[in-house]
Protein backbone atom coordinates (compact mmCIF):
# COMPACT_ATOMS: atom_id res chain seq x y z
CA UNK A 1 0.00 0.00 0.00
CA UNK A 2 1.12 3.37 -0.85
CA UNK A 3 2.23 6.07 1.67
CA UNK A 4 1.46 9.19 1.16
CA UNK A 5 3.55 12.42 2.76
CA UNK A 6 1.89 15.64 3.27
CA UNK A 7 4.66 18.45 3.29
CA UNK A 8 2.22 20.89 3.78
CA UNK A 9 0.87 19.12 6.88
CA UNK A 10 4.86 19.02 8.03
CA UNK A 11 5.48 22.21 7.89
CA UNK A 12 2.75 23.34 9.91
CA UNK A 13 3.89 20.85 12.58
CA UNK A 14 7.42 22.21 12.49
CA UNK A 15 6.09 25.74 12.84
CA UNK A 16 3.78 24.61 15.65
CA UNK A 17 7.12 23.13 17.70
CA UNK A 18 8.90 26.42 16.69
CA UNK A 19 6.18 28.52 17.78
CA UNK A 20 5.93 26.48 21.22
CA UNK A 21 9.77 27.05 21.65
CA UNK A 22 9.51 30.50 21.25
CA UNK A 23 6.83 31.11 23.14
CA UNK A 24 8.35 28.94 26.03
CA UNK A 25 11.66 31.20 25.96
CA UNK A 26 9.71 34.44 25.81
CA UNK A 27 7.76 32.98 28.84
CA UNK A 28 11.21 31.82 30.98
CA UNK A 29 12.98 35.07 30.06
CA UNK A 30 10.07 37.20 30.83
CA UNK A 31 9.42 35.23 34.30
CA UNK A 32 13.53 36.29 35.15
CA UNK A 33 12.75 39.65 34.17
CA UNK A 34 10.00 39.52 36.87
CA UNK A 35 11.88 37.52 39.17
CA UNK A 36 14.79 39.59 38.81
CA UNK A 37 12.67 43.02 39.58
CA UNK A 38 11.37 41.21 42.57
CA UNK A 39 14.63 40.54 44.46
CA UNK A 40 15.65 44.16 43.18
CA UNK A 41 12.36 45.46 44.96
CA UNK A 42 12.50 43.28 48.22
CA UNK A 43 16.05 44.22 48.27
CA UNK A 44 15.48 48.01 47.95
CA UNK A 45 12.87 47.48 50.78
CA UNK A 46 15.01 45.42 52.99
CA UNK A 47 17.82 48.69 52.81
CA UNK A 48 14.81 50.88 53.21
CA UNK A 49 14.01 49.02 56.47
CA UNK A 50 17.12 48.38 57.63
CA UNK A 51 18.18 52.54 57.34
CA UNK A 52 14.82 52.75 59.45
CA UNK A 53 15.33 50.41 62.33
CA UNK A 54 19.52 50.41 62.35
CA UNK A 55 20.02 54.37 61.24
CA UNK A 56 23.21 55.31 60.20
CA UNK A 57 25.96 56.46 62.47
CA UNK A 58 26.99 59.87 61.30
CA UNK A 59 28.86 62.97 63.17
CA UNK A 60 25.67 64.49 63.91
CA UNK A 61 24.08 62.10 65.94
CA UNK A 62 26.83 59.84 67.49
CA UNK A 63 30.55 61.57 67.63
CA UNK A 64 29.25 65.36 67.23
CA UNK A 65 26.98 64.52 70.73
CA UNK A 66 29.84 62.82 72.82
CA UNK A 67 32.42 65.56 71.75
CA UNK A 68 30.40 68.43 73.35
CA UNK A 69 30.12 66.62 75.92
CA UNK A 70 33.47 66.33 76.75
CA UNK A 71 34.09 69.99 76.83
CA UNK A 72 31.21 69.73 79.41
CA UNK A 73 32.58 67.94 81.62
CA UNK A 74 36.11 70.01 81.69
CA UNK A 75 33.65 73.16 81.86
CA UNK A 76 31.98 71.61 84.79
CA UNK A 77 35.36 71.28 86.46
CA UNK A 78 36.75 74.37 86.38
CA UNK A 79 33.29 75.77 87.79
CA UNK A 80 34.39 73.63 90.67
CA UNK A 81 37.76 75.19 90.50
CA UNK A 82 36.14 78.30 90.06
CA UNK A 83 34.04 77.89 93.39
CA UNK A 84 36.95 76.97 95.17
CA UNK A 85 39.17 79.75 94.06
CA UNK A 86 35.95 82.67 95.13
CA UNK A 87 35.69 80.75 98.47
CA UNK A 88 39.64 81.04 99.35
CA UNK A 89 39.26 84.87 98.11
CA UNK A 90 36.17 86.13 100.30
CA UNK A 91 37.68 84.43 103.31
CA UNK A 92 36.75 86.62 105.98
CA UNK A 93 40.37 87.48 107.30
CA UNK A 94 41.67 87.12 103.80
CA UNK A 95 42.76 84.29 101.95
CA UNK A 96 44.78 81.44 103.51
CA UNK A 97 48.50 81.79 101.76
CA UNK A 98 48.86 78.21 102.10
CA UNK A 99 45.44 77.28 100.71
CA UNK A 100 46.00 79.71 97.73
CA UNK A 101 45.69 77.75 94.43
CA UNK A 102 47.39 80.84 92.81
CA UNK A 103 49.83 80.98 95.55
CA UNK A 104 52.96 81.61 93.50
CA UNK A 105 51.14 85.14 92.09
CA UNK A 106 51.80 86.98 95.07
CA UNK A 107 55.06 85.27 95.85
CA UNK A 108 56.65 87.29 92.54
CA UNK A 109 54.63 90.72 93.11
CA UNK A 110 55.94 90.56 96.78
CA UNK A 111 59.42 89.42 95.90
CA UNK A 112 60.03 90.15 92.42
CA UNK A 113 58.32 93.83 92.18
CA UNK A 114 57.67 95.06 96.17
CA UNK A 115 53.86 95.44 95.04
CA UNK A 116 51.36 94.93 98.51
CA UNK A 117 47.69 93.79 98.81
CA UNK A 118 46.27 96.51 96.97
CA UNK A 119 47.71 95.27 93.76
CA UNK A 120 47.87 91.55 95.03
CA UNK A 121 44.32 91.41 95.42
CA UNK A 122 42.86 92.89 92.50
CA UNK A 123 45.47 90.07 90.45
CA UNK A 124 43.93 87.40 92.49
CA UNK A 125 40.12 88.60 91.44
CA UNK A 126 41.06 89.21 88.11
CA UNK A 127 42.15 85.00 87.41
CA UNK A 128 39.38 84.20 89.28
CA UNK A 129 37.19 86.00 86.53
CA UNK A 130 39.05 84.86 83.94
CA UNK A 131 38.52 81.45 85.07
CA UNK A 132 34.92 81.72 85.16
CA UNK A 133 35.12 82.74 82.00
CA UNK A 134 36.96 80.19 80.72
CA UNK A 135 34.81 77.58 82.03
CA UNK A 136 31.70 79.15 80.67
CA UNK A 137 33.13 79.79 77.00
CA UNK A 138 34.29 75.80 77.36
CA UNK A 139 31.08 74.46 79.53
CA UNK A 140 28.22 76.35 77.06
CA UNK A 141 30.16 76.39 73.32
CA UNK A 142 32.83 74.34 74.12
CA UNK A 143 35.50 77.12 72.66
CA UNK A 144 38.41 79.11 74.28
CA UNK A 145 40.62 75.77 74.53
CA UNK A 146 43.42 77.03 72.83
CA UNK A 147 42.86 80.18 74.96
CA UNK A 148 42.43 79.17 78.52
CA UNK A 149 45.29 76.41 78.06
CA UNK A 150 48.21 79.45 77.35
CA UNK A 151 46.17 81.58 80.05
CA UNK A 152 46.63 78.82 82.26
CA UNK A 153 50.49 78.07 81.55
CA UNK A 154 50.53 81.82 82.29
CA UNK A 155 49.46 82.17 85.68
CA UNK A 156 50.62 78.84 86.50
CA UNK A 157 53.96 79.62 86.12
CA UNK A 158 54.50 81.66 89.19
CA UNK A 159 53.20 78.59 91.68
CA UNK A 160 55.05 76.09 89.69
CA UNK A 161 58.10 78.17 90.32
CA UNK A 162 57.71 78.76 93.60
CA UNK A 163 56.89 75.05 94.31
CA UNK A 164 60.50 75.06 93.07
CA UNK A 165 62.34 77.22 95.67
CA UNK A 166 59.89 75.35 98.23
CA UNK A 167 61.39 72.30 97.16
CA UNK A 168 65.39 73.85 96.83
CA UNK A 169 65.36 75.53 99.79
CA UNK A 170 63.10 73.37 102.17
CA UNK A 171 60.84 76.31 103.09
CA UNK A 172 63.33 78.53 103.38
CA UNK A 173 61.40 82.38 103.49
CA UNK A 174 58.62 81.31 102.17
CA UNK A 175 56.74 78.25 104.10
CA UNK A 176 58.21 75.91 106.95
CA UNK A 177 58.69 72.46 105.93
CA UNK A 178 57.40 69.39 104.05
CA UNK A 179 53.79 69.81 104.75
CA UNK A 180 53.39 73.00 103.13
CA UNK A 181 55.25 71.94 99.82
CA UNK A 182 52.79 68.97 99.46
CA UNK A 183 49.88 70.61 100.19
CA UNK A 184 50.84 73.59 98.06
CA UNK A 185 51.77 70.13 94.79
CA UNK A 186 48.58 68.67 95.23
CA UNK A 187 46.80 72.04 94.93
CA UNK A 188 48.94 73.00 91.77
CA UNK A 189 47.66 69.31 90.50
CA UNK A 190 44.53 69.59 91.00
CA UNK A 191 43.83 73.68 90.08
CA UNK A 192 46.51 73.69 87.09
CA UNK A 193 48.15 70.01 85.70
CA UNK A 194 44.63 68.12 85.27
CA UNK A 195 42.96 70.80 83.30
CA UNK A 196 45.80 71.66 81.57
CA UNK A 197 46.27 67.92 80.77
CA UNK A 198 42.46 67.95 79.95
CA UNK A 199 42.49 70.87 77.61
CA UNK A 200 45.44 69.50 75.60
CA UNK A 201 43.63 66.08 75.37
CA UNK A 202 40.77 67.67 74.12
CA UNK A 203 42.67 69.90 71.42
CA UNK A 204 44.39 66.73 70.51
CA UNK A 205 41.62 64.51 69.58
CA UNK A 206 39.70 67.79 67.63
CA UNK A 207 42.54 68.18 65.28
CA UNK A 208 42.85 64.53 64.45
CA UNK A 209 38.86 64.44 64.19
CA UNK A 210 39.27 67.22 61.80
CA UNK A 211 41.75 65.79 60.19
CA UNK A 212 40.14 62.44 59.50
CA UNK A 213 36.84 64.18 58.36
Amino acid sequence: MATYHFPRFSMIAVNFRSMDFLCARVYHNRLNEIRGRSSDVIQAWTQVRRRVIIPAVTPTNSTATVQPRRERLLGAYLFALCVYQIGIYCWPSGPPFILDPRAGIPVLLINRFSFDNKVIYPVEWITATWLVIAAAMIFFRGRFLKSYLIAEIILAAPTAYYIFILAMRHGGDFAPGFKDLMLTAILFSVFSLVPMGWAVQRIVARSNRATLL
